[in-house]
Formats: structure tokens, sequence, C-alpha cells
């Protein structure tokens, strides 16, 4: 075949390719473009669609969150003594700052109604004002009559079980109240329960409204980005998110919408662009929407991660929160019953965390927390679940334990670690950790009530001194019913003011005996149990902080006593470090002396270093506020504190009290004789007196004489006793 020939079946072969294959590529880029256009808007269209399944479901959790929470918003005001006594009183300024107004302005509930049993009103709050109580069977009274009556059988007998935890009744459902979609709920105002007469009995009921729509859904809508969000009465048009309210009844009450986000639409519009240019290269086209496709695909898997993250996770230190250790917690708890084994409940509080925030700051209470945080982490097994409950509270769920000693060893491993100083904003930070140790299901099946038991060890972990760890025992819990029955004793105490006396014990020279004072000694009669020793009482006291006014009736008994004593007899009273937390101490103590008519210089304020070591600044500001009333500071217990020396240092202490624990031990141990010694060294050196409290034999007196002790106190030269036998009795001792 010649050159030419050739020549032109190549070119006429390529007018052939030219002619057959520019058809098919076009063809075949316009039937892949329509290809990619219907994959796209399928592709659009299902993540609309998944998008708006997911934010219907998310609007059903919220709303019926929102229902419960109306009850248990009701149930931290109904359970409550005082509610019942007030409500009964028709003190309707106390009923509105607690049971109506406030629950307007605090939790956001519209309309708030208190009944008697039978439903006849006491009381109407409507969007935060007091109404007149209505004459007519309407409003929302007429909305809970339905609920009343389902509720009545359940009130038929004492509310509240055998434990701590205070569960009411209640009836709850949607409505429609003042025009206005709601939630209602009725919860019974009930006695606390305290083994009484009264014991959870409920007396009037607390009906509450709460409306699903106005500022409800607008704070609602900013929350979780759900634009247009409204209710009507009819059904919206095709295209909303639509959610309808339906009682328990079966009457619907409307709908709630909004206009659905569509992240696919979204896409398609953003990718519309590229396509026209597919035809010039079809290839990168199609490379180019996939990979957009699963760009947005990974976004919308990345948000719902982040919004799993943040319901189970907490925001400062990543751990988990509470709502997932407590749903960890009773999925372990189940599945150790089936499986016949044992888990670990520990409830971690940090000691002097309010100390550093209060000092440093919070941006370095909350460097603190992370710090913890990270320990905690290194201290803890794989299988393990370290969450951060509240502020300084922590858990650990040990879901891997042989026997009890791992929880022990494990507990032992976090108070080492956390003993370490941490290094806060360049400044040494240390503090410790108490722990309380609950084992499921053999302490406790139910969650709630493991959580609780761990609590109460924690509580007397906190009690023997915190920097150590407890596991629950049954007579915890018995101890501390017994407490709270102290506590409840003690409250009733100060309300008759008749069960508090006061006994005396001399204050004497070491060396020449002649009484210089007394020390007022606070005494509880019991009207069954009798005499209360105040080691029982006054712990329970400072905890609660009856002891504020407790110690104000001693220091206004005492003084009125010691004001009607011949000149120059002194009266000591102790205080309490409770005492220094309320700033109007020195106010008190003034406001007492003039009421008295006692010389300042008569009262002798006795106060331990313990108080000392909280808040130094704080505790020093106030001594020398009460200094400057002319009064004296004594520091009683010296030697028993870390902290004596500089103590001493930073306060001009009138008087130093040897502890009885030194006097005791004289004889004993050669060291007690040279403590006291050395005590009354330093007190010469300072130009302090020193008193020894606890001299119980002749030998005590004679040794503290020798050693030139100024003055003394204890058994052998006078017992506590009544304010008429004191002088008297004391001085036929001393003879």
């Amino acid at each position: 075949m010649s050159p030419r020939v050739v020549f032109y079946y190549q070119e006429a072969r390529e007018r052939v390719t030219m002619r057959t294959t520019a058809p098919a590529v076009f063809l075949t880029a316009m039937a892949a473009i329509l290809l990619c256009a219907v994959l796209l808007s399928l592709s659009a269209r299902e993540a609309n669609q998944v998008a708006l399944s997911r934010q219907h479901s998310l609007f059903r959790a919220v709303l019926l969150q929102s229902q419960h929470g109306v009850a248990h918003d009701q149930e931290s005001v109904t359970v409550w003594d005082e509610a019942v006594q007030k409500v009964r009183g028709r003190d309707f300024d106390w009923i509105d700052a607690n049971l109506g107004i406030w629950m307007h302005s605090y939790f956001g509930h519209d309309e708030v109604l208190v009944t008697e049993l039978d439903g006849r009103p006491v009381y109407i709050m409507k969007n935060g004002r007091r109404m007149p109580p209505l004459h007519r069977d309407g409003g929302l009274l007429h909305t809970a009559r339905p609920l009343m009556a389902e509720l009545r059988p359940k009130l038929s007998a004492p509310i509240g079980g055998g434990d701590d935890t205070v569960i009411t009744p209640g009836a709850m459902d949607l409505a429609m109240v003042s025009g206005h979609p709601a939630v209602v709920s009725i919860k019974p105002i009930t006695w606390e329960r305290n083994d009484g007469p009264r014991s959870g009995r409920a007396e009037y009921l607390h009906i509450s409204a709460k409306y699903l729509d106005g500022a409800w859904l607008g704070q609602l809508g900013r929350q979780y980005q759900l634009q247009d969000l409204a209710f009507s009465r009819s059904r919206p048009p095709r295209g909303y998110g639509v959610v309808p309210l339906i009682s328990r009844r079966g009457a619907r009450l409307g709908f709630l919408s909004w206009k659905p986000f569509a992240p696919g639409t979204l896409v398609a519009r953003r990718i519309a662009p590229a396509m026209i240019l597919a035809l010039v290269a079809i290839a990168s086209v199609v490379g180019f929407l996939w990979r957009r496709i699963r760009a947005d695909a990974l976004k919308l898997q990345a948000s719902d991660a982040q919004a799993q993250h943040l319901a189970f996770r907490d925001s400062l230190t990543g751990l988990a929160n509470r709502n997932l250790f407590e749903e960890q917690v009773a999925r372990e708890l189940s599945d150790a019953r089936a499986e016949g084994r044992s888990l670990a409940y520990l409830f971690l509080d940090l000691d002097g965390f309010k100390h550093v925030n209060d000092t440093l700051g919070h941006p370095a209470g909350d460097a603190l927390i992370k710090a913890v945080a990270e320990r905690l982490a290194q201290c803890v097994g794989p299988a393990d679940l370290l969450a951060r409950l509240a502020g300084d509270e922590f858990a650990i769920l040990q879901t891997d334990l042989a026997e009890h000693v791992n929880a022990e060893a494990l507990c032992a491993s976090i108070l080492e670690r956390l003993a370490n100083p941490f290094l806060i904003a360049g400044t040494r930070v240390d503090i410790g950790a108490s722990i309380g140790i609950a084992i499921g299901p053999g302490q406790a099946a139910d969650p709630t009530e493991l959580a609780r038991k761990a609590d109460i060890a924690l509580y007397e972990a906190k009690a023997a001194g915190r920097g150590c760890a407890r596991l629950f025992s049954p007579e915890m819990d018995a101890s501390r019913r017994g407490r709270r029955e102290i506590e409840e004793a003690l409250r009733a105490a100060l309300e008759t003011g008749d069960q508090f006396e006061l006994h005396y014990q001399p204050l004497c020279t070491a060396r020449t005996l002649c009484i210089t004072g007394a020390e007022a000694l606070l005494r509880w009669r019991h009207p069954e149990k009798g005499m209360i020793p105040p080691a029982e009482f006054i712990p329970i006291a400072e905890e609660t902080g009856l002891i504020v006014p407790i110690g104000e009736w001693v220091l206004r008994k005492a003084c009125a006593t010691a004001a009607s004593w011949a000149e120059p007899y002194r009266i000591a009273v102790n205080l309490s470090p409770v005492q220094f937390t309320h700033g109007s101490l020195p106010e008190t103590v003034h406001g007492i002396l003039i009421e008295t008519g006692l010389a300042p210089k008569r009262l002798e304020l006795e106060v331990t270093e313990s108080l000392l070591i909280s808040d130094p600044d704080m505790a020093l500001h106030t001594l020398r506020r009460l200094k400057m009333l002319g009064v004296a500071i004594a520091m009683d217990d010296f030697g028993t504190g870390y902290s004596s020396l500089s103590t001493l240092q930073s306060f001009p202490f009138d008087k130093i009290k040897i502890d009885r624990s030194f006097i005791d031990k004289l004889g004993k141990q050669r060291k007690s004789a040279s403590i006291i010694r050395a005590v009354l060294a330093l007190g010469r050196s300072l130009e302090i007196p020193v008193l020894a409290e606890g001299i119980e034999t002749k030998a005590h007196l004679e040794f503290l004489r020798n050693e030139g002790c100024d003055e003394a106190q204890g058994y052998f030269l006078g017992r506590p006793m009544p304010v008429g036998l004191m002088f008297p009795q004391a001085a036929a001792v001393l003879a």
C-alpha cells in the first residue's frame, strides 16, 4: 500500500472516529451529569430527612424533659414543714416568696395554684402576680380537677419510704390553660419525713402550669437554633417540622412547628456552579461532588458526635458527666446482679478546694480541677469509669472488683497522688481528698441507694478528719440518723429556750489558789434523754451552723451572770470556729456587753488554732476587732496545732491555755514535762500569762507551781457546777 493511500485511510478513520466519539462523549457527559444531578437530589433529600428526623427526636426529648422538670421544680419546695405551716397560717408574703412568684421568677412557671386537699383554692399566682382566689370553678383549677381526682388515691397513705430519699406522688398532663398549651403538674405540700406523727403527711396541693409557647418557645428556639418555632391549633403546611401536643387522655391541643434546617439543600446549592464545569472536566466534577458530599456527611457526623459529647461529657475536664455516670451505674448494677459479681462506687470530694477558689480565683480553681482530673485518670484502670459530678466532686465506678480491698487500694493510690502539691498559676497548692465507698449490689442494688450510701461514707471520711477513705457500713447509716435526730432536737431546744444551762468551772491563781473567775461550759438537759454530753451535740451544732445561735445564747447568759459577780471576777467563754464565718461576731459581742452591762475587761474569749488555719486573714481581722472592744483573747488547747509559734507572732494573745492532754501525761511521759516547761518559758519570754487546764491531782498542781505557771483549772480545784454553787463550793475546796 502506497504512502498516499495510507494517508487517506488514516484521515478517513480519524473523521469517522470524530463523528462517533464526540456524540458518545457528549451523551456520556450528559448522562453522567444527569446521574450526578439525580444522585445529588436524592442525597440532598435524604440529608434533609435525616436532619429533620434528628430535630424531631431532639424536640420530643426536650419536651419530655420540660414536663418532668416542672414536677422536679415543685418537689424542691413542697416537701417542707415550713411550707405546710405558712400555707396553713395563710402567710401570703411567704407563699409568694417560696411557692408562687418565686416559682415564676426562678423556674419560669406561669401559673401556680395552692388548694386544700378537696380543691378549694387558697392562693393563685398568674404571670408573676398574686391573684385573688377564684369563687368559681374555672381556669387552672378547672383544668387540674381530673388530675386531682387521679392523685387523691395516692395520698391515702403517708408519703415516703423508709430511707432518707423524699419522693412524693404526683399527677401531670398536657392541657390548655388560659389559652396557652401548658404542662400542668400537681404535687402535695407535705410534712418532712421525721418519724413523727405528721411524717410525710399531705396537707395541701400545689398545682403549677408552665406555658409551652411564648417565652419558653423563644428560649428553646435560640438554644437549639430552631427557626420560626411556633405553636398553632391547626396543623402547619407541608415543609415544616411538626410535633403534636397530645394529652394523656388523647386530646390534641395543637402543634409545635418550626422551619427545619436542610443541610442537603444547602449543599446542592453550593455544588450547582461546579456542575457547569462538569462539561469540561466530568471526572474532576464527579470527584469534586463526591468529596463535597462526603465532607458534608462528615460534618453531620461530627455535629452528632459533638452533641453526644456535650450531653455526656464534662466541658471542663472531658470526663464523663453525671448523666453518663448514672446511666452506666444503672447498667453495670443490672449486669452485676445477673453475673453474680460486685462493683464499687467511689464518691470523692476535694479538701481545701474552696479556699483555693476563693483566694486564687475561679480560673485557678478550674485549672486545679483539670489537674486533679489528670491525676485521677492515671489511677483508675481501663475498665473503670471516672466522672466529674459537680464542682469539686468526682466519682469512680470500679467494675473489675474481685474484693473490697481492691477499692481501698485504689483509694490509697488516689490519696497518695493528690497529697503531692500542685503548681497552679505559679503558686504551690496543697489539697487533699475524702472518699466514700459503697459496694453494689451487696450494699445496694438500686443506683440511687448506692450513691446515697457512698455519700454517707464520704461524710464519715470528712468527719474522721478528711484526707481518708471510708467503706460504708450499716452503722454509718444509723449514726447519720442519730445525728439527724440530735440536730432536730437541737432546733427544738433553741425554740423552747429552756433546755440549755451553763455550768461554771473556777479559774485560780496557781500560787495562791485565789479564784480569778470561771469558764462557762454549756450543758444540754434533754427532757427525755437527760443530760447529753457536749461531745455528742457540739460537733453536730458546728456542722449545721446551729452553733451560731447557741453560741450567742451562751455568751449572753454568761455575761449576764458574770455582771452580778463582784470585781474582779472574770468570765471565760469558748468561741467556735464556725462563729468566725459570720462577719457580725464583733457586733454581737459588743451588743451583748452593752445589754448585760458587763465590763469588757472582765470577758475572756477562748479560741483554738483551727480557726486560724482555713482563713487566717479573716480570722485575724475578726480577732483584732474583738480586741478593740477591750475583751481579752486566750488561745485554747495550745500545743495541739501545728502553727502555734507563728500564730503567737501574728496576734498578741492575752493568755495561753496549755492543753489538758499534756497535763494528763505528767509522770507518764517525760516529754510532757519538757513541753510544758517550753510553753511556760515561751509565755514568760512573750510576757503572756499561761493557764494549765486539766489539773486532776495534787502532783499536777505542785509541778506547775514549781515551774512558775500563772493560772490553773481542773477537777482537783473545782468541777463545773451551777452558778449558785460555784463560789461557796470552790472556796471550800481550795481552803
